[in-house]
């Protein structure tokens, strides 16, 4: 067992009773001209010191960029790089943007985390019914209509009909009543078969509708015909075709030509005997 060093005791002794003595000796300033700094582990809450550790510079003093709108075809990995530079964790859609399968999938899973615009900005100023929403319908359950028209909100309303066969008469009622009242600028009719779709719609006089299964049939319908109303086989056609489809629809409000206009009184009238 060690032995106590008398010696080296009665010296550090000393020395402190020594030190003891010049502090009291200097006065009160000279104690407290010495910072006394906190111990290691404590945080004082100021990180500005730490110039090599960007990471832990606050937040409050770096600008924030508005997120900008995403438009045109808007991939998977657009709409997660959006929501990771948003301040409210957000990707904002411009209103006609189109969504890729994987984006669609995407918003399928985290609707609350992508937002379409809410402002429709009309394609053709001169329309008189340019902005007004369209209306939808499904003879069904499908996954991918419900995805597709989530995308294009506000833009698309649902019909109130029921969503079964029976509800085809309404909905094609209300279809026609809002394009005569300039309350609705056309229908998208999602279905298992067109045959009945397609003859009661077309039986209406404010209803141009076309039946389609890729995009190219849409465009050629608004370019000859002004369609205002697609009615499309949801058994039959792929989420991206459908997409895709709906997109060129909505892309511009419809309006009949005069030449149409009077090709079509034509047909309604009563021939002559």
């Amino acid at each position: 067992m060690p032995t106590r060093d008398d010696q080296l005791v009665k010296q550090i002794t000393e020395q402190v009773l020594a030190a003891l003595q010049r502090e009291k000796s200097a006065g009160p300033s000279a104690s407290s001209a010495a910072p006394i700094n906190p111990p290691i582990g404590v945080c004082t809450g100021d990180y500005s010191q730490f110039t090599d550790r960007p990471d832990l510079v606050n937040d409050t003093d770096s600008p924030i960029t508005p997120t900008s709108l995403l438009g045109g075809i808007v991939t998977a990995a657009q709409l997660q790089e959006a929501i990771d530079g948003s301040t409210d964790r957000v990707a904002n859609l411009a209103p006609d943007a189109r969504l890729t399968p994987l984006a669609a999938d995407f918003v399928r899973e985290h609707p609350e985390k992508v937002r379409r615009g809410t402002h429709v900005e009309p394609r053709d100023p001169k329309s008189e019914i340019a902005g007004v929403p369209w209306l939808w319908w499904a003879d069904g359950h499908c996954p991918a209509v419900q995805s597709i028209v989530a995308t294009h909100r506000p833009q698309v309303r649902p019909s109130a009909a029921p969503r079964s066969e029976s509800g085809l008469l309404q909905v094609v009622r209300d279809l026609k009543t809002g394009l005569h009242n300039q309350t609705l600028s056309g229908g998208l009719l999602f279905v298992s078969s067109a045959v009945r779709a397609s003859l009661f719609a077309n039986r209406c006089a404010e209803i141009r509708a076309v039946v389609a299964n890729c995009e190219e049939v849409v465009n050629e319908a608004i370019g000859s015909l002004s369609a205002n109303a697609l009615i499309i086989e949801y058994p039959y056609v792929d989420e991206r075709k459908m997409s895709a489809m709906v997109s060129a629809m909505l892309a511009k409000p419809p309006k009949a030509s005069p030449h149409l206009a009077r090709e079509l009184a034509e047909l309604q009238r009563s021939p002559q005997r």
